[in-house]
């Protein structure tokens, strides 16, 4: 018999009151995954520690999320390749891979930090690792990919100790950069790739979001961009890269780095679906290099070269999504929510300019100034 099972036994015949039950079935854990802390704005103290998603979640109704990630039915099958992903593209991703969701500008998984020398250590060498690579060869997927990466050390590296490291991360994203006329002829429509997961756009109706910054558009260091959407009976968050240009002027590039999708939209047992660029998997030809976070590969590692770990984030994922609570965007008519989309981008990538701004004025980064 489980110790579940057990303790159901104990409230019923009424030897172990409810609330008791509850808290011995949510004080279990699992074995946490070894996790290297990296920083966010705030300051303190940093400790490398386990992201809370594994935890399990509080106890909730019968059957809804209950902080499992299931994509099945929605992701594509998986690659039939090995890549390789020892190199400097994917240590600069793994560097910049530890921010979560949160209401704040840089949070890491959950916590408030600036980064301990450790940190800063790996993440000097992976961008000077990075600073030395020919990216010439590489894929424009990657290379943005790469950049969006550099971008978000420099933004989100807080404390004195990392001025050094904001400085080489801010010259590493120059360095990296495209011209404005190739980003810009990229579009800002979404990769094709993803209509593996989520069909045909003329089904896609975008929502008007009830806050200013899309929740999941905060915690890193606004490096993405969300469209929060309905597809079918699916509420969808998708995530674009923003890049840099030669001349300083960032853009929404149509590279998806997260896909969130809450489904059915109006129902009480949510099952949510989780994904990131993997650099592996793109390198593989995966649809838009997305790769799913399930329950067989939740205790992934930060070995592996994703790019947002938007698995870390269940708990504040029930916090919303428990119960099939309403989501933080509103229907409205579709001329209605493509301007109200239009005016978030407008508004990100003004702050995008801004933080650069006031990286190039104190860390004299080379290139023009914007």
């Amino acid at each position: 018999m489980t110790r579940r099972s057990l303790l159901i036994l104990l409230v019923v015949g009424g030897a172990l009151p409810l609330g008791a039950a509850l808290a011995v079935m949510g004080a279990r854990s699992r074995t946490p995954s070894a996790y290297v802390a990296v920083p966010s704005e705030a300051g303190g103290a940093v400790a490398s520690s386990p992201p809370s998603s594994n935890l399990d979640p509080p106890p909730g109704p019968p059957a809804p999320f209950r902080g499992m990630l299931d994509c099945r039915g929605l992701a594509p099958p998986a690659p039939d390749c090995a890549p390789s992903v020892g190199d400097a593209v994917t240590a600069l991703v793994r560097a910049a891979s530890g921010f979560t969701i949160s209401g704040t500008r840089c949070t890491l998984l959950g916590l408030e930090n600036t980064p301990g020398a450790t940190a800063i250590e790996q993440a000097a060498q992976a961008v000077h690792n990075a600073a030395t690579h020919d990216w010439s060869g590489r894929q424009v997927a990657e290379r943005v990919a790469g950049q969006n990466s550099a971008l978000r050390i420099a933004f989100c590296f807080g404390g004195e100790a990392a001025t050094g490291l904001r400085h080489a991360a801010l010259s590493l994203v120059h360095r990296m950069a495209l011209p404005r006329s190739d980003l810009v002829a990229l579009g800002t429509d979404p990769d094709a790739g993803i209509r593996a997961w989520l069909g045909d756009p003329s089904r896609w109706q975008d929502l008007k979001s009830h806050n200013a910054i899309p929740f999941h558009e905060q915690g890193y260091g606004r490096t993405k961009a969300i469209r929060a959407m309905i597809v079918d009976d699916m509420l969808v968050n998708l995530g674009q890269l923003v890049a840099v240009d030669t001349e300083w002027q960032p853009h929404i590039t149509p590279f998806v780095g997260s896909l969130e999708i809450r489904r059915p939209i109006h129902s009480a047992r949510t099952i949510l679906c989780a994904a990131s660029m993997d650099i592996g998997w793109l390198r593989c030809g995966a649809p838009a290099g997305i790769r799913p976070f399930t329950e067989e590969n939740e205790s992934v590692t930060v070995t592996e070269p994703f790019m947002f770990r938007t698995d870390s984030s269940r708990r504040e994922c029930g916090g919303c999504h428990l119960g099939g609570g309403e989501p933080k965007a509103e229907e409205t008519s579709s001329a209605a929510a493509q301007k109200d989309v239009a005016a978030r981008r407008a508004a990100l990538l003004r702050d995008v300019a801004d933080q650069i701004k006031v990286l190039l004025h104190g860390g004299r980064a080379p290139g023009p100034d914007p």
